[in-house]
């Protein structure tokens, strides 16, 4: 009976530990996925603070560079992870983003100034209707 008892308290230790290992490296893994950012930038050109936001997590960027010219950015974070910092890097510029795993796709929103449809701007038009009964 004595040599059961030690047996089983043997395999109880073994599991509470395999057990207390598995939530360690959860906890572990979960810290990891959500990195800390600091930066701060000056009037910088978008591009380029995407590709500083790039080297600082895992994360890998998709956007169209002609979409992005232009548009500069003057911002500043601290501790902060990936979505609020791409939150305020992007505030008052036309761009919306996803994340879908490691990629953050960054395209120009539907409804810029640009696109008189969606802001609902009438522009006048002028010329000959043929076929018109």
């Amino acid at each position: 009976m004595r040599n059961f008892t030690i047996s089983r308290h043997r395999t109880l230790k073994k599991v509470l530990f395999g057990v207390f290992f598995l939530l360690f490296c959860l906890a572990a893994s979960a810290q990891a996925q959500r990195k800390l950012l600091s930066a701060s930038f000056t009037g910088e050109p978008l591009v380029e603070v995407l590709r500083a936001l790039e080297k600082m997590d895992q994360y890998r960027f998709i956007f169209n560079y002609a979409e992005l010219d232009g548009y500069r950015v003057t911002q500043s974070f601290t501790n902060v992870e990936m979505n609020t910092a791409l939150s305020r890097v992007l505030t008052g510029l036309p761009f919306e983003y996803t994340i879908e795993g490691i990629r953050i796709t960054v395209r120009k929103t539907a409804d810029t100034p640009g696109n008189a449809a969606a802001v609902g701007v009438r522009a006048p038009v002028s010329g000959i209707r043929y076929g018109y009964r």
